[in-house]
């Protein structure tokens, strides 16, 4: 007599199929040549449960299931069921679709917190091995990084499981990134791992791994990660001074001709609470910001904000590949749906009637694209323009527009460069009027001063033609409309190099208003500025600074100085948190910290833009909403 069972079993009847799998067996095993009772399906058994993995009411029960199949006899031989399992893993969840359909990878690990210890190691260190292999092979710098997305965040989770030592982690990263062709990986690697555990990086790295760390992220210079490395930096800062202590008493660093007194220690900020919070005793009555209410709605970090006078509308975008637009009352009155973009700037073109953004192309999206600027017809309810997206584009990193009565839009570009790694940096003067396609427009003028990344615009409020570039290279240049070169620097040449620069590293964010520009850089430093000397010092002359001050030692990464209700009034957002600052005398800066949100429900995280309007001052951030300060 010959008896060979075979059983094809669904996800759900597992453990079914153990109770008849073992009667069976104990029904057959004293007859000779019978075969084991056995289920053919095993793989794709194993590929159900682990999908079901997604569903967190369901992590215990297809847990079990799974060990009951590594564990029994009846599904195959355990090293092959472990090597399937492997396989469902490499194949389904390590893959790059679940990336572009923005599924994480983080539920279908979970399984080894379920695993009992006699299973758990095998699968762990196969696993483990897996995602290494595939991170360290040599890659190009601009790879899309979907084929190994899953990948980095599969890492990033198995440090926070544990699997992976913090130790480990950081000496694996930092040995990727030395390398330029594992250095992409790398950088998403650890993003991702300061995005899920950045408490252990922090705390229970060895201090020698976390410096060497640091001493290698400091060697990524390539334009292409300029997001990335932002985003990095910001949270390492702000997790460092989560508890936002009492900032120093700001001090200047150009010091007038008697030295400028220090203003009074500000308060720690704290929760702001109904009605108007005590201030202390040496701040001047109506000029400290305090928080108020949240414009909630954003589901991702809120990278950009500009206002619409005319509808007296904000309108904000950021990584969530939406903008909104709000109405007086803090409601979402209208939602733009921009998939394949990150908004990182945005400006209103009051004469045009159109909303322009600035996009960085969105790495999960499912088609690929290229950096633009889109627009948007405000009239006719945002309905889409059209856009311009040069194919040697790399990256738009800001833009303005020149004033109610202009049709000009100036950008500061990447262009594709000789050397593929080394981008052309410009700024670019565009006509929007000067064509119905939007896709067609070129430059009326293309900027090619600067060497480095081109990181903010603003205009010159007194002349129409105007307008001024900041940037990585330190330096601040002024531009006529009407003339092919630059027409002024303002800064200072260094004694020592001879480097004619307004900052002592990159320049992250400048305003205008009446005769005075304020800028501020990762130096951790505000510079005032007298556009006034532009006059004095002539064509392509350079104009010093009226004063120079720290605010609390760490980069400042936005100010907003027009529209403000009080003259000669400032914010501005570091990583610590975000200030006021009275430029009455400017010889004597008096910096207030401001009253934010630091409770459960909105904690304190760093803002990316700053705006006033309307009276109040708006504050994006990466919680994500956008907070809104009044003066009191």
């Amino acid at each position: 007599m010959k008896i060979s069972i075979e059983l094809e079993v669904q996800p759900d009847e597992v453990s079914l199929a153990c109770e008849l799998l073992s009667t069976l067996r104990a029904l057959t095993e004293h007859v000779k040549g019978a075969a084991p009772p056995a289920v053919k399906n095993t793989r794709e058994l194993l590929e159900g449960l682990v999908e079901s993995l997604n569903d967190p009411s369901k992590l215990d029960s297809a847990s079990a299931e799974i060990t009951k199949i590594l564990e029994g006899a009846s599904f195959g031989e355990p090293q092959k069921c472990h090597q399937d399992l492997l396989a469902v893993y490499t194949e389904v969840i390590l893959s790059p679709e679940l990336a572009k359909q923005n599924r994480s990878v983080a539920p279908y690990l979970q399984l080894l917190t379920k695993l009992p210890a006699s299973q758990r190691g095998t699968f762990e260190n196969a696993l483990i091995k897996n995602v290494l292999t595939h991170l360290a092979k040599k890659r190009t710098v601009d790879v899309d990084r979907a084929t190994f997305f899953a990948h980095a965040e599969a890492f990033a989770t198995l440090v926070k499981l544990e699997c992976v030592t913090i130790d480990g982690a950081a000496q694996t990263i930092e040995r990727l990134l030395n390398k330029p062709e594992t250095r992409s990986a790398a950088v998403t690697m650890l993003g991702k791992t300061v995005e899920v555990c950045i408490d252990k990086l922090l705390t229970r790295c060895n201090p020698t791994h976390l410096q060497n760390l640091y001493n290698a992220l400091a060697k990524v210079t390539e334009e292409i990660f300029a997001y990335d490395m932002t985003y990095i930096r910001e949270q390492l800062h702000a997790a460092q001074s989560y508890a936002m202590p009492t900032p120093a008493a700001a001090q200047p660093a150009t010091a007038a001709p008697a030295p400028a007194p220090a203003p009074a220690p500000a308060p720690a900020p704290g929760p702001a609470a109904p009605g108007t919070p005590e201030l202390p005793p040496s701040a001047p009555q109506g000029r400290n910001l305090i928080a108020y209410t949240s414009y909630l709605g954003h589901t991702g970090t809120v990278f950009t904000m500009t206002y619409d006078p005319a509808r007296r509308s904000l309108i904000s975008g950021g990584k969530d590949g939406s903008v909104l637009v709000w109405n007086e009352q803090g409601k979402v009155a209208q939602k733009i749906d921009v998939p394949t973009h990150y908004v990182c700037c945005m400006e209103v073109a009051p004469r045009s009637n159109l909303l322009l953004l600035g996009g960085v192309p969105n790495e999960h999206a499912v088609q690929p694209a290229a950096p633009f600027v889109a627009a948007y017809d405000i009239n006719s309810g945002y309905a889409p323009r059209g856009n311009f997206s040069p194919s040697d584009r790399k990256l738009i990193s800001c833009l303005r527009c020149l004033g109610p009565d202009s049709d000009g839009v100036v950008t500061g570009e990447s262009l594709v460069g000789a050397d593929p790694n080394t981008p052309e940096e410009v700024v670019c003067l565009y006509d929007i009027a000067a064509g119905t396609n939007l896709e067609q427009l070129q430059p009326v003028h293309m900027y090619k001063e600067h060497t480095q990344l081109v990181t903010c615009l603003t205009t010159h409020p007194g002349n129409p033609n105007l307008f001024i570039s900041g940037s990585r290279d330190q330096t601040i240049r002024v531009w006529d409309r009407r003339e092919a070169k630059r027409v002024g620097m303002f800064g200072m040449q260094d004694p020592t190099t001879f480097q004619l620069k307004a900052h002592d590293d990159m320049i992250t964010s400048m305003d205008a208003a009446d005769n005075v520009l304020i800028s501020v850089g990762v130096d951790g430093s505000l510079c005032y500025w007298d556009l006034r000397t532009l006059a004095s010092v002539g064509i392509g002359g350079l104009a010093p600074p009226v004063m120079r001050m720290q605010v609390d030692g760490q980069a400042i990464l936005k100010v907003a100085y027009s529209g403000c209700p009080l003259p000669n009034y400032a914010a501005v957002t570091t990583f610590n948190g975000i200030y006021g600052i009275d430029l009455t005398n400017p010889q004597a800066p008096v910096p207030m910290v401001a009253h934010v949100f630091n409770d459960a429900a909105r904690p304190y995280r760093p803002y990316h833009d700053l705006k006033w309007a309307m009276g109040v001052l708006f504050a994006a951030s990466e919680n994500p909403r956008i907070d809104v300060f009044h003066m009191a």
